[in-house]
């Protein structure tokens, strides 16, 4: 089926996208995992408690979104992250060392669980001992939010450009139509300002709704 947009040229971009960090492989003991257990629960109390105007600004909860950073030449499997009760967004180059995940879980229940029995502080429990490859959580940076191409291609000041707005599944189907209202809100907070010369298309938002239904 030929497209109805053939007439508009897209542009060919050749760059070298950073590879994936692979799982697997063997990794070190930590000697001190009481301590480095405590300092990561530490973290995740950290993100769990951030103000709502931190992660929240216009009134989208984009949920619990933050990087674990990884020990140098270490790696974590991905199905060792899902079974922590997280979700897998993205992973860094291997000079980055970094995953990008998100929980629909606000209390990190079973992550936190792992960390306290990889800590020593609940008895006869598992080791969770792939922890070990986990050096810190930190919460996502705005240079996190800028694609590959756009940091080849600064935006000029006052360039108007396309938004793309991709929408990740967070896996709870009963939050959906709550999640699809603050979006139709927002957007349309963002085209009646004096500031914005925005026009976006509905497109997106109604293939969302439909699947809030």
């Amino acid at each position: 089926m030929n497209s109805q947009f053939e007439h508009l040229q897209l542009p060919i971009i050749s760059i070298e996208l950073p590879k994936r960090i692979k799982g697997g492989g063997g990794r070190a003991r930590r000697d001190n995992r009481s301590v480095h257990g405590g300092k990561l629960l530490t973290e995740v109390s950290t993100i769990i408690e951030r103000p709502p105007k931190q992660y929240a600004p216009f009134g989208i909860n984009p949920k619990l979104i933050f990087k674990l950073k990884l020990r140098s030449k270490d790696s974590l499997q991905d199905k060792e992250v899902t079974d922590s009760g997280l979700n897998i967004l993205e992973k860094g180059s291997k000079s980055d060392e970094a995953i990008v995940v998100f929980s629909s879980d606000d209390n990190l229940t079973e992550f936190r669980q792992r960390l306290e029995s990889y800590s020593g502080l609940i008895d006869d429990s598992p080791e969770y001992g792939y922890l070990d490859a986990i050096e810190e959580l930190v919460p996502l940076e705005p240079k996190d939010r800028i694609g590959q191409l756009l940091r080849l291609e600064p935006l000029e000041p006052g360039e108007l450009v396309p938004l793309d707005l991709e929408l990740w599944h967070t896996g709870n189907s009963d939050r959906l139509p709550s999640t699809y209202l603050s979006i139709t809100t927002y957007l349309h907070l963002l085209t009646s300002s004096k500031y914005s010369q925005t026009i976006y298309t509905n497109s997106v938002v109604e293939r969302f709704k439909r699947l809030s239904l």
